[in-house]
């Protein structure tokens, strides 16, 4: 998200720019092209492209009623493997063969994990 923020507020600046001095204008087959739209462009997909990451990566309610509670007894085992520096790879193969849970269930809900120790560690840190 914030990487296509840069390139939009970068693709404005360019445009602004190009206004005062036309530096940043290119001609292509006769037509005039301004590359700050391009970089405007290509932020706006940044940001299309990651929401559309961030929608896939949750679990969705269908899974969390059938896996859920294989996920919440594998919680300690997840953990400790990722504290041992476990590639999160390895963690769901792992979990795939002893438990029976999908690759894809797993790296998703260990995504949620994170997030959510992340979460709660950045509430606990005193205040700057």
């Amino acid at each position: 998200m914030k990487k296509g923020i840069v390139w939009i507020v970068v693709g404005l600046a360019v445009m602004i720019f190009d206004r005062l001095y036309p530096t940043f204008i290119v001609n292509l087959w006769g037509l005039r092209f301004d590359l700050g739209i391009l970089a405007v462009l290509y932020g706006v997909l940044q940001i299309i492209a990651d929401r559309i990451t961030m929608s896939k990566m949750t679990l969705t309610d269908a899974e969390v009623a059938e896996y859920g509670s294989t996920l919440e007894k594998v919680t300690p085992k997840i953990l400790e493997m990722f504290n041992r520096r476990y590639k999160v790879k390895e963690i769901a193969d792992s979990l795939q063969r002893t438990d029976g849970l999908p690759k894809d269930v797993t790296l998703r809900y260990i995504i949620a994990l994170l997030r959510q120790i992340q979460h709660n560690e950045a509430a606990e840190a005193p205040p700057k």
